[in-house]
């Protein structure tokens, strides 16, 4: 399921973490978008990070350079 249409519906940007399940019957319901994921080293958003072969200090810059990339709000 591509998250990222749902994810700038609701207008978040930047950095954040959706939860889901994946039922037997191969649905994925999400349950929350968290637009404050925690961002300490040891947190849930490094460990999916290092897991994908992310860097902490990459994930923390990564997470800075979307500071200048969002557009302007619109209702």
């Amino acid at each position: 399921m591509p998250w990222g249409p749902i994810v700038r519906r609701i207008g978040a940007h930047g950095v954040c973490r959706v939860d889901f399940l994946v039922s037997p019957d191969g649905r994925t319901p999400m349950l929350e978008i968290n637009t404050v994921p925690g961002l300490s080293p040891s947190g849930s958003l490094a460990t999916m990070a290092a897991a994908a072969g992310i860097p902490y200090e990459e994930l923390i810059l990564r997470g800075l350079e979307t500071a200048f990339t969002k557009p302007a709000y619109v209702p």
